[in-house]
């Protein structure tokens, strides 16, 4: 149903708690069922004076940039969680049920989901059925590099179930992606 809408996605790029970054675009699935973006506003930081400097600081980027690629590549193979993945996981006795609030809300907690040591939590509303968020905590190359998700879902008036804010954080580098989608309004044809 989200492919009858478009909105507006903000992602903002922070390094130790500094914003590096930010970009607004435009959201929307084109005729072929591809997420299509296009870009209404980018502020990248200013490069420092000097051709070396500014060299550096360009090389930085561009190995920010990867490294952030690179864990949303990652962030992919968990949201949406893959069918198969999750039944693996409750066959192997590695899903746990925490209650969170009796009869309204539910954590589903899926250990060793794509790696060893990870684990994809996912929020339901027991009256509803409907998914309230997820988070991911897992790694790139080794457990010295985590990475985490934390992913809060909401619905249209519809009840089409939309992904409301992303926080990526990748501590070992002291990056924080966050994306909120907002603006949600029918297309018209």
């Amino acid at each position: 149903r989200l492919h009858k809408y478009e909105w507006i996605e903000t992602t903002v790029v922070s390094k130790d708690g500094e914003q590096k970054s930010s970009e607004v675009e435009r959201c929307y699935y084109g005729a072929d069922g591809k997420l299509e973006k296009i870009v209404l506003q980018d502020t990248q930081g200013e490069l420092p004076r000097g051709p070396l400097r500014r060299h550096i600081a360009e090389h930085e980027k561009k190995e920010m940039t990867d490294y952030i690629k690179s864990a949303m590549q990652l962030v992919h193979s968990y949201v949406p969680p893959f069918p198969g993945l999750l039944q693996q996981s409750f066959s192997d006795g590695k899903m746990e049920i925490q209650v969170l609030e009796p009869d309204v809300r539910a954590r589903l907690t899926f250990a060793d989901y794509l790696k060893p040591g990870d684990s994809l939590g996912i929020e339901i509303n027991l009256q509803t059925n409907h998914l309230l968020g997820m988070t991911v905590s897992t790694y790139l190359a080794d457990n010295d590099d985590p990475v985490s998700l934390d992913v809060t879902m909401s619905q249209l008036d519809d009840g089409t179930t939309y992904v409301e804010r992303a926080r990526l954080d990748a501590s070992a580098k002291g990056l924080e992606v966050v994306v909120s989608n907002s603006g949600y309004r029918l297309m018209t044809q």
